[in-house]
This record gives structure tokens, C-alpha cells and sequence, in this order.
């Protein structure tokens, strides 16, 4: 009855672990892809103001 429940427990541990992993994989690329834009339109911006002078 015990080994059982302890497999149970190791499975959900590791599930729960995976999760943490795939949504912080999520969260970095979301933060990448927010530097990205933030930094494309400061750029931008720059550029126009440079073609405009």
C-alpha cells in the first residue's frame, strides 16, 4: 500500500515539475518576444527620426 502511494506521489511530483518546466519555457520566450518588440520599435523610432533629419 505504501510503494504504491509513494509511486503516486514520485508520478505527481514529476508531473507537477514538468508543468513548472513548460510554463517557464513559455514565460522566457514571452519576455524574448516582449524584448524583441520593445527593442524593433525603439529602433524604429530611431530610424524615422534619423530619416527625417
Amino acid at each position: 500500500m505504501n510503494s504504491s502511494n509513494l509511486k503516486l506521489d514520485y508520478l505527481l511530483y514529476n508531473l507537477v515539475i514538468a508543468v513548472n518546466v513548460i510554463t517557464l519555457d513559455k514565460k522566457i520566450i514571452i519576455l524574448l518576444i516582449a524584448k524583441f518588440i520593445r527593442f524593433y520599435t525603439f529602433y524604429k523610432d530611431i530610424l524615422n527620426n534619423y530619416v527625417i533629419m
